[in-house]
């Protein structure tokens, strides 16, 4: 990756100086004048292109550099791992409980926090998450579910009712 950054920033550099030299009179050898900014007129416009896209391209690619430091793209994969595993426990755990009221130490929350490590547990460890803070997370996730479930079911009656 350096070594390409490296090359695209030689190449840019040699653009810029052929840009700058061909507006720069030159001599031949019996003392007339050549302007090169009227021999490379047709090119100056292609070379000033090249330019622009290669410095855009090194600009992406620091870009791209400053990512992979930071480690922005991983922060987003943990999270969607972690929302994907929790989302997962909280419907296995709704599916279990059949009616008996949950808490963060209930036996099946608790089942649902393992399946929750077991299932993201690179992500767990990434943010740090505590088995209560998992338990926290997987009951809202069930509450989101039975208010999202129950929207739906009034929306359906008021459409049958004709109202």
């Amino acid at each position: 990756m350096i070594k390409a950054i490296n090359n695209l920033a030689a190449l840019f550099i040699a653009l810029v100086t052929l840009a700058v030299l061909s507006t720069l009179p030159a001599f031949a050898q019996d003392d007339s004048i050549i302007r090169l900014d009227t021999l490379l007129a047709p090119w100056l416009e292609i070379i000033v292109g090249v330019a622009v896209s290669v410095f855009v391209a090194l600009g992406s690619l620091l870009t791209l550099w400053i990512k992979q430091k930071t480690g922005l793209q991983i922060d987003f994969f943990h999270r969607d791992t972690l929302q994907t595993a929790l989302n997962n426990a909280a419907g296995w755990a709704k599916m279990q409980a059949k009616g008996v009221s949950l808490d963060v130490r209930s036996p099946v929350i608790r089942d649902a926090i393992l399946m929750v490590n077991e299932g993201a547990r690179d992500a767990v460890r990434h943010f740090g998450a505590t088995d209560d803070e998992i338990a926290r997370r997987i009951l809202a996730k069930i509450g989101i579910q039975e208010s999202v479930t129950t929207v739906e079911v009034v929306q359906a009656n008021d459409h049958t009712s004709g109202t």
